[in-house]
C-alpha cells in the first residue's frame, strides 16, 4: 500500500466498525424514522454512506455502480422508507462494500492516485487522492449524523 493512503485506510477502517456497531441494535422501526419533515432517518444515512463508498470505488478506477442508482444522492428528496432496502440489507451491502473499498485502498497506485478525480471536491487538491481524502471526511461527518440521530431517539450511542 501506498504510505499516504495509511490514514485513508484507518479512517475508513474505523468508520467501517462504528457504523456497523452502533446499527446492530437499532429496530427497524426507529431504522426508518424521521425526526422531522425535512430530517434524514437512519436508513437514508446509511443508504448515503454506501452510495459514497461505491462512488470512492469508482474514483478508484473500479468499474462501481452507484448504490441504488441514486437514490441517496446529495440533495435527493427523502422518500418512503419501503423503497429503500431494509436495514439487514444495508449492513450486509456495506459489509460487502467495506470489504471491497479496503483492497482498492490497498492496492491504489500512485498513477492512480495522482489522476485528475472526475469529480471536483471543495478542496485544494483536485486529485483522486484529494477526493479520497474529502470522501472520508465527508463519511467522518455523516457518522456523526447517526451517533445524533441516535441521540435524538433515545439510544445509547458508540462513543459517547
Amino acid at each position: 500500500m501506498i504510505e499516504r493512503m495509511r490514514g485513508t485506510q484507518l479512517a475508513l477502517k474505523t468508520g467501517t466498525m462504528f457504523v456497523a456497531r452502533s446499527l446492530a441494535e437499532v429496530s427497524e422501526e426507529d431504522f426508518v424514522r424521521r425526526m422531522g419533515e425535512n430530517s434524514n432517518s437512519l436508513q437514508w444515512v446509511m443508504g448515503h454512506l454506501i452510495s459514497s463508498r461505491s462512488f470512492m470505488l469508482q474514483q478508484l478506477g473500479l468499474d462501481e455502480p452507484i448504490y441504488c442508482e441514486g437514490l441517496f444522492r446529495r440533495g435527493q428528496a427523502a422518500q418512503e422508507s419501503s423503497n429503500y432496502p431494509s436495514k439487514e440489507k444495508m449492513l450486509s451491502d456495506w459489509d460487502d462494500i467495506s470489504k471491497r473499498l479496503l483492497d482498492a485502498i490497498e492496492s491504489a497506485d500512485e498513477e492512480t492516485l495522482t489522476g485528475k478525480a472526475e469529480y471536483t471536491y471543495p478542496i485544494e487538491d483536485e486529485t483522486v487522492y484529494g477526493g479520497t481524502v474529502f470522501l472520508g471526511f465527508h463519511e467522518a461527518y455523516h457518522i456523526g449524523q447517526i451517533a445524533y440521530i441516535q441521540k435524538m431517539l433515545g439510544m445509547k450511542t458508540l462513543a459517547g
